[in-house]
């Protein structure tokens, strides 16, 4: 990394950010900036999303023919020039280069764009979801051995459309990550339809998330947008799959609660007012996402996980006409019932042995989501059954589609578009620019509409 830094500050186009930042930025004043009309409309991008609801979604269709997000980067200290000397920048460095590794899949986080393939000697169906080209075995065998395969655009590209992202096994990742959709698809329309019922027979309609780390902090920001939106909205209180928004009476939304630690204060916050009978635990440990992991954190979900799980079976049997009973395996029997009925467990590893003490969060394979893995990169997890199962509990796989479909809308957006109108690529240059030139003060804004 060091060396990759120094290399960078080499570059002439560094050099010229450098002057152009002591000589023409730094005696300039934000609100003189602002009053050049030209300037801020220079440093405005604007994407159209392309994505079209499909028939399920007509009521959303008819509300909004067309999303667009827009990016504001005028309230930098910065002007066009600048800019462009950025963008300059990015293609010293082979910006185009980086964005085909990533479609591609080969992501070698020590040279990201080392032995890239060729792309351009082959015509792939999507650039958001290119069919991945082999390259030495040597860079093989030393992918492999780091599982530094990035995969996180093929977990956002669409199903039933051709597309691939090939493993070094030859298989199409897409095939296990679509298979992963049908699941939670299917497992999520029963729950919320009725079709499958908690251990007291009541239907289950809230969520517990018992995890820690950036896929269940992101998770935690993608519920707190939802709760806000009256489509979704809507869903949380619908039973089934159905988004019309018409019920027999009024029910209030389902609701998501997270636990992060082994806090018995915090637990107890995390599930006040709500009722065992209907409520599901979504178990989120990652214990082999890397090499040299902190297991006090997975020991401490392990036991917040514990803790939740009394909490359930406390309340399930002191309903239950056995609750009393002094037969070990009649009592051991019924808690097993409650753990199959109301406890899901996400995690990475095959290993049974390994996983013991994680599935005494579910007692059934089905019960069970195993991430692959290429699919345990922490920033992109969110992705993965981490996040689509929860989410799909509460709001309904139609609203988790529509979250898909716009994840694979931006990709195709990252991939395809030029640097110069590329949010992705904008923002990134705008922090480089803060960061190493300016201080390290940071102001941007986006805006959906």
């Amino acid at each position: 990394m060091a060396a990759s830094a120094s290399a960078l500050k080499a570059l002439q186009a560094w050099k010229i950010l450098h002057r152009h930042a002591r000589d023409d930025i730094d005696p300039l004043r934000l609100q003189e900036l602002c009053q050049d009309n030209d300037r801020v409309s220079s440093l405005v991008a604007v994407h159209n999303s392309t994505y079209v609801p499909t028939q399920r979604h007509n009521r959303v269709q008819q509300q909004n023919q067309q999303r667009m997000l827009i990016v504001d980067v005028s309230r930098q200290r910065m002007t066009s020039d600048t800019l462009n000397h950025l963008l300059r920048l990015a293609s010293a460095r082979n910006i185009r280069g980086y964005i085909r590794q990533l479609a591609w899949g080969q992501n070698d986080p020590g040279d990201p764009v080392a032995g890239a393939a060729k792309a351009d000697d082959h015509q792939a169906t999507s650039a958001a979801a290119r069919k991945q080209s082999s390259s030495s075995q040597q860079q093989r065998s030393h992918l492999e051995r780091d599982g530094a395969q990035s995969m996180h655009i093929a977990l956002r590209a669409p199903a039933n459309q051709g597309l691939e992202m090939l493993l070094f096994d030859g298989s199409n990742a897409l095939d296990g990550i679509h298979h992963m959709w049908n699941r939670i698809e299917r497992l999520t329309n029963d729950v919320r339809a009725g079709r499958i019922v908690g251990f007291s027979g009541k239907i289950l309609r809230d969520v517990v998330v018992v995890g820690r780390g950036v896929p269940v902090m992101a998770l935690m920001f993608i519920n707190e947008a939802l709760r806000r939106d009256e489509d979704a909205r809507i869903a949380s209180m619908n039973n089934g799959n159905s988004d019309s928004g018409k019920q027999k009476k009024a029910i209030p939304p389902r609701r998501m609660r997270f636990v992060s630690s082994v806090d018995p204060v915090a637990a107890a916050s995390a599930v006040d007012g709500l009722n065992p009978d209907s409520t599901i635990v979504v178990t989120v440990s990652l214990q082999r996402r890397r090499s040299g992991g902190n297991k006090n954190d997975d020991e401490e979900i392990n036991l917040a996980t514990k803790t939740i799980h009394k909490w359930l079976e406390r309340g399930l049997l002191s309903s239950s006409k056995l609750s009393s009973t002094n037969n070990t395996n009649q009592r051991s029997s019924l808690l097993d019932a409650i753990l199959k009925k109301h406890t899901f467990l996400v995690t990475t590893t095959t290993n049974n042995n390994e996983s013991r003490n994680s599935r005494s969060t579910a007692t059934a394979a089905d019960n069970v989501f195993i991430l692959h893995n290429h699919s345990i990169r922490e920033a992109f997890t969110t992705f993965t059954a981490a996040g689509l199962l929860p989410l799909a509990l509460v709001y309904g796989w139609n609203i988790v589609e529509q979250i898909l479909a716009g994840g694979h809308d931006m990709d195709k957006h990252f991939v395809e578009m030029n640097p110069r109108h590329n949010i992705p690529i904008l923002l990134g240059l705008c922090d480089i620019w803060n960061d190493a030139f300016m201080g390290g003060c940071n102001s941007s804004g986006s805006t959906p509409s």
